[in-house]
């Protein structure tokens, strides 16, 4: 087992590698370490050994929190998931829903996050290009996915799967997803918003685009 790096230090690494104990930790993994570190402080003296120990139970005590934390981003995650694979079964926006998603968008206020790179997003026959632009008008993120609209009500959904990064690190590597969003097109304007539908437990985000003139946003 490779030790995994965390914000507990080398030593408590060193400790998770060598009793071969997975991330996030176990109860009984936990238990394991806790053997593992009593055993290996029968050199010390008795002061130095309830110091030890002390420390490792502060260790073991935040590696169960971590863990707890992981296990519950993770079915966050999963839920996201399942609830955008049950949104493909939802009945099919209209072609005049889909002409009005076409075309080329660019970024005017993500609620999430302040004013930054520049970012162009064109939909187009099901497929979705992300690029981000630098303050020097040179590409510095660009990923490919594709999409379908669904519909429930009044609500609008846009679903989209097998993202695929054109840069970066992860370039080539697809993530099948699927994830979603509910939406609005109309008016040269396109809203993005997150956390809305009953059950989407994500907090509340709301993106805005324009649409760049003549359908274009190129720089």
């Amino acid at each position: 087992m490779v030790a995994r790096s965390c914000s507990f230090g080398l030593g408590q690494v060193l400790i998770l590698g060598k009793t071969g104990v997975d991330w996030p930790p176990t109860i009984d993994s936990l238990r394991t370490i806790r053997l593992a570190t009593s055993a290996s402080f029968s050199f010390l003296e008795p002061m130095e050994v309830s110091a030890m120990r002390a420390t490792c139970s502060l260790v073991l005590t935040l590696c169960f929190l971590a863990g707890t934390a992981f296990a519950g981003e993770t079915a966050s995650v999963e839920r996201d998931l399942a609830a955008a694979k049950r949104l493909l079964e939802l009945p099919e926006a209209s072609e005049e829903e889909y002409a009005q998603v076409e075309g080329t968008w660019e970024l005017v206020q993500d609620t999430d996050e302040a004013k930054g790179e520049r970012r162009v997003k064109t939909h187009r026959a099901g497929k979705t290009t992300v690029t981000v632009y630098g303050a020097d008008g040179q590409i510095i993120g660009r990923h490919n996915s594709e999409y379908k609209l669904k519909k429930s009500g009044m609500a609008r959904i846009f679903v989209f799967f097998n993202i695929v990064p054109a840069t970066g690190p992860s370039k080539g590597r697809e993530f099948p997803g699927p994830f979603y969003y509910t939406y609005s097109a109309r008016d040269n304007r396109f809203i993005e918003a997150y956390g809305l539908l009953k059950g989407d437990d994500r907090s509340p985000r709301m993106i805005f685009w324009r649409r760049g003139k003549n359908g274009d946003a190129s720089p």
